[in-house]
């Protein structure tokens, strides 16, 4: 009986070990995913932040056309 009640609390203590691997595992699985997705995040804002200088030179290009053929427009209604 002794013997049993044993092999029974070896068991539990082997199981217990066991679940314990397999969810340092996931612990690590999951931690290696979650900076992937980091690395992922900071790459798409580092584009982001270089798309939105590159739309903000754009910008003042298209204002600075935009205000040179309204000059030149004003110019040659006046001078008709």
């Amino acid at each position: 009986m002794m013997i049993i009640i044993i092999q029974k609390l070896q068991d539990v203590t082997d199981m217990g070990w066991q679940l314990k691997s397999e969810y340092d595992d996931c612990i690590k699985v999951l931690n290696a995913k979650l900076r992937e997705q980091d690395s992922l995040i900071n790459q798409l804002k580092d584009q982001t932040v270089a798309l939105m200088q590159e739309l903000k030179g754009s910008t003042t290009e298209v204002h600075r056309f935009y205000d040179d053929f309204s000059l030149h427009m004003n110019d040659s209604i006046k001078s008709v």
